[in-house]
């Protein structure tokens, strides 16, 4: 199902807000013919800016009226936020009120900023929107791409609690990503739901490399999560969860599913262990650290990379893995905060508060959304 208009919301969080009535309406009525046709509703995700005033707007205004007629399903946002050097004169004062509204109605935030993807680019790499969205797609892929349960997945579990890998919280994947999975195992408090996501791919390696395929894996996504802020402070990590895929093994002999459990344990080895990086890098304990271990869907999808989606590609002749880092941290009240700090010194030159007013937004709810913010109402109490 596909909405479209012809005009956009003027960059203006108020105006998508109190002028969303076609957009939010279509939208529910085709959620609620999505919901009655499946067995299982458990989730919707919703996709927008935190700029733009249908982004920004509109999906405030969605993700509310979703809460109020779906109490028992779980809403995830995968937003991104804009440039810091400014995009729309707007975007502080939207990001802000956005930013109220996850808070208040959604129960995972998945969020990326596009600065991110201007720091990790080399000097001869161009960055546009194309490059931008196919980054965050390749992110969000290696989460929420469906899963395959492996064969035998009860013995395979018996084989890792023989290895002695089998701990608290770590375990094979049997469907799909769950919301409320990894909000029990990171976002367990309001203020921890904000996550970022980095998705590494086992493409080009090169033969004679030191590092084991895990490793080198572990090293690339950490390398798409920053772990310090613009003043070179240190980001403040909560948990962190690991999402390795491997690409099932063709099995042609008599001892298919023998083979079948101990490739299975033998990868789940490798990732815990390669994952001792990720708790030395954001100096994290490892208890909390959760690691999934998933085969690739049989129907042949495979995670997105930036020199392997075509869709004629045939599949490679050795075993490919991915791996995907959910991270829970204080980047995003980092972030938020610095948007409400000039946000705020906008507010007190009244600029463009007019802009607002006309569209039912007085200058008391931004008031209110600034002190919110610089408050901590985004960072975990004590």
């Amino acid at each position: 199902h596909t909405y479209v208009e012809q005009s956009g919301r003027g960059g203006n969080w108020a105006y998508g807000y109190n002028h969303a009535e076609s957009a939010t309406e279509w939208c529910l009525d085709n959620l609620r013919k999505v919901g009655e046709a499946c067995d299982v509703f458990d989730t919707v995700y919703l996709f927008h800016s935190l700029c733009g005033g249908t982004g920004s707007g509109v999906g405030s205004k969605l993700m509310e009226m979703i809460r109020d007629d779906f109490r028992r399903v779980d809403i995830a946002s995968v937003c991104v936020a804009p440039f810091s050097y400014g995009e729309s004169p707007l975007q502080h004062y939207n990001a802000v009120l956005t930013a109220q509204s996850l808070k208040e109605h959604c129960d995972l935030v998945m969020w990326f900023w596009n600065d991110w993807f201007c720091s990790n680019k080399s000097k001869d790499e161009k960055v546009s929107i194309a490059n931008i969205n196919a980054s965050i797609v390749e992110a969000v892929a290696g989460v929420l791409l469906p899963y395959q349960e492996p064969v035998m997945h009860d013995i395979i579990q018996e084989e890792l609690e023989k290895y002695g890998v089998h701990n608290k919280g770590a375990h094979l994947d049997r469907s799909c990503f769950d919301v409320m999975d990894v909000i029990s195992a990171l976002a367990y408090t309001n203020e921890r739901k904000y996550v970022r996501v980095a998705s590494a791919i086992e493409n080009g390696r090169r033969a004679g490399e030191r590092d084991t395929p895990y490793q080198y894996l572990v090293k690339q996504a950490l390398q798409r999560l920053p772990s310090r802020w613009k003043d070179q402070r240190r980001i403040e990590y909560y948990g962190c969860q690991a999402v390795a895929r491997v690409q099932p093994i063709r099995l042609n002999d008599r001892d298919a599913k023998g083979s079948q459990v101990r490739n299975v344990v033998e990868e789940y080895k490798a990732a815990s262990a390669a994952l001792k990086l990720v708790a030395k890098d954001v100096r994290l304990e490892p208890s909390r650290l959760d690691l999934r271990l998933s085969m690739w869907t049989s129907s042949g999808v495979r995670p997105l990379s930036s020199s392997a989606h075509r869709a004629r590609d045939k599949p490679p002749s050795r075993q490919q893995r991915s791996l995907s880092l959910v991270s829970s941290d204080s980047y995003f009240s980092e972030w938020i905060e610095m948007e409400a700090e000039k946000a705020g010194a906008m507010a007190e030159e009244k600029a463009f508060l007019h802009w607002y007013d006309r569209h039912g937004v007085e200058a008391d709810t931004i008031a209110h959304a600034v002190h919110d913010t610089l408050s901590g109402g985004f960072r975990p109490k004590l």
